[in-house]
This record gives C-alpha cells, sequence and structure tokens, in this order.
C-alpha cells in the first residue's frame, strides 16, 4: 500500500482528531516536559483572538490515521518559530516519518507566508543527567536536519504552578537559513526574552492569579540572569558541536570506547618496539664500524629511545594516532 502523509493543522478545540492527537502527545512525552493539554485546548481557541503571534498545532496523517502531533508558536515581530513539541507514535517512527513530519510543516510554513529568521527548539530537561532514551533520539534527528546545538548552558522554565522538576538546566536547538555556526550574544538574549516572557509568561497569565503570575515572573528574571551571567565575557557562542554529547562515561558500557583505549595502548607498544628494533640495529652498526663499547652505546640508544617515546608521546601526540588507527580497525574487524 502506498504511504500517504498528510499535515492539518487544528484551527480551533472543536476539531474532532484533536483528542487523538493530544492522546499521542501525552503518551509520548515525559510527565514532567508536558504541558497540560487542557492549555493546550485553551489557547487554540484564545491564541488568536488575544495576541498577533501566532500558535499552531498540526496533526501528521499517515494513510488518514493520525499518528503525529506537533506544537509550535510564531513571534512575528522577532521574525522566530519556537517549537515546543514534535511527537510521533512509537509504532511510526520508522520509515523516515519524522523527516516527513519536519518537511511537511516546512512546506506549510512557506505557504502560509511565515517569514522567519530563525527556528529555535527547547530539548529536554535533565540537569546534567543522563538524558532520556527519546531525548538523545530527538537531538539526533534534529542535527540531522541542519539544526545545530547552541553551546551554552539553557534553563527550562518550570511548567506550571507546581511542576517543579521541569525546571531545569536543558539544550536550546537552532535552524538558521544561512547555516550560522556563531551567534551574537545579544541574538541569544533576543532568544530568551522570547521565549521567556513572550511564550511562557504569556501562557501560564491565563492561568495564574496576580500574586502567582508575579512569583513566575520573577522565576523567569532569575533564569535570564543566570545566563547573562554566564555569558558575562562572551560576545558570540557557539552553534553545533557536542559530536558526542551524551556518549556515555562507562568505559565497560561502550564497546569501542574499550577498543580506543586498548588501541591507544597498543599503538604505544608497536612505537616502543619499533623503536627498540631501530635503535638495535643502530648499535650493532655504530657497534662494528666505529667499535664503541658496549655500556656507552646501550647508555646511548636508551637515552636516544627514551627522549624520541617521550616527545612523540608529549608533545607531538598527534604523530601515533595512524598507528592507533590501524591497530583500532585492526582491534574492530577481530570483534565482528
Amino acid at each position: 500500500m502506498k504511504k500517504v502523509y498528510e499535515l492539518k493543522q487544528f484551527k480551533d478545540s472543536r476539531n474532532k482528531d484533536l483528542a487523538k492527537a493530544l492522546i499521542i502527545y501525552s503518551k509520548n512525552i515525559e510527565p514532567f516536559l508536558r504541558t497540560d493539554t487542557r492549555e493546550i485546548i485553551h489557547w487554540i481557541d484564545e491564541y488568536p483572538l488575544q495576541h498577533d503571534d501566532t500558535f499552531i498545532v498540526f496533526g501528521l496523517y499517515l494513510n488518514s490515521i493520525i499518528v503525529g502531533y506537533a506544537q509550535l508558536a510564531y513571534f512575528k515581530e522577532e521574525r522566530l518559530i519556537f517549537v515546543d513539541y514534535i511527537v510521533i507514535e512509537e509504532e511510526y517512527r520508522k520509515n523516515n516519518t519524522f523527516y516527513v513530519f519536519l518537511d511537511e510543516i516546512k512546506e506549510f510554513l512557506t505557504n502560509e507566508k511565515f517569514e522567519f529568521d530563525f527556528v529555535l527548539a527547547e530539548i529536554g530537561g535533565f540537569d546534567n543527567k543522563e538524558p532520556s532514551t527519546p531525548t538523545k533520539n530527538l537531538i539526533r534527528l534534529l542535527k540531522m536536519s541542519q539544526f545545530g546545538v547552541i553551546k551554552t548552558t539553557y534553563y527550562h522554565p518550570r511548567l506550571g504552578k507546581i511542576n517543579y522538576e521541569s525546571e531545569l538546566q536543558s539544550i536550546l536547538m537552532m535552524y538558521s537559513k544561512g547555516d550560522l555556526k556563531f551567534i551574537k550574544k545579544d541574538t541569544y538574549l533576543l532568544f530568551l526574552n522570547t521565549i521567556y516572557f513572550k511564550h511562557y509568561k504569556r501562557w501560564y497569565d491565563a492561568f495564574f492569579d496576580d500574586k502567582e503570575r508575579a512569583e513566575y515572573s520573577n522565576s523567569l528574571i532569575n533564569l535570564l540572569e543566570k545566563s547573562k551571567t554566564i555569558l558575562k565575557k562572551k560576545e558570540t557562542i557557539e552553534v553545533n558541536g557536542y559530536i558526542s554529547l551524551f556518549a556515555t562515561k562507562t568505559p565497560l558500557n561502550n564497546p569501542v570506547s574499550n577498543y580506543k583505549k586498548l588501541a591507544k595502548v597498543l599503538a604505544v607498544i608497536v612505537l616502543f618496539t619499533a623503536l627498540s628494533v631501530l635503535f638495535g640495529i643502530i648499535h650493532l652498526i655504530v657497534k662494528n664500524r666505529y667499535k664503541i663499547e658496549t655500556s656507552a652505546q646501550v647508555y646511548i640508544v636508551l637515552a636516544a629511545a627514551f627522549s624520541l617515546l617521550l616527545f612523540l608521546l608529549l608533545f607531538n601526540e598527534k604523530r601515533n594516532h595512524s598507528v592507533t588507527d590501524v591497530v583500532e580497525k585492526i582491534l574492530l574487524s577481530l570483534r565482528k
């Protein structure tokens, strides 16, 4: 059967498929990172009546069956799109469904004439702890879709009144049409002000009383000040990087890492053996030709070998990388 994907926007809460989409959302988002679905329903109807910016909720359909949910906001003045959630039902995550979903969203934004410079995606909430497998997978998928990690500490605001577990260190990812590798600090602070105050504060002002609004606003100001302190001496921030962002720190759990370490040890042994043979040959030549005493020759050989080996290992480590690579390939081939 041919696979036909279709993206549909839920323009009001009366759409009969919205409930199905929110079930997919609730099933696949960790509880402490989940926005109350009643709030989402509220804002689908109220956002266009109260704000000039745009709140958009999508359903992704495969052969007329809803299989995905996405939620984003467009801030017109800042020319910025903020992606809250992209979720796909687990059984439909194969066959590049995620990339189809992204492409459908991009096409929608183009067709609807949204003018933007940046797309931001807030990932995680893990406070230096190992993130969940779905979070890792989402980061990898976004990086393969030309998003980059903004390489500075990002703080995820609290979701709601009492969800204190959600206020955690996270990752902010960015897509730009120019594929920027650096952004100015002022640009990043614009991102934070938009996310914190035009998205989160605006969202929860509708559900908080005056005291709660003031307390929540102060919490956002504190997060912003923490970020400013971190960036105090920086003028630009690198984008992307973190090639092995969540590599395990336990070598026993990472066979490839074990082989890399073993390969480095064997590479040193190979280099030392080669040096010993080389200086052994030099020793024989010098002894036979110049009749230098054995004790003196041994001293010369040991001193030279030690000095050369020390130089290679400490001051010019890159020279033994080729040996390490060869040994590692041999070990990995034996492992297979």
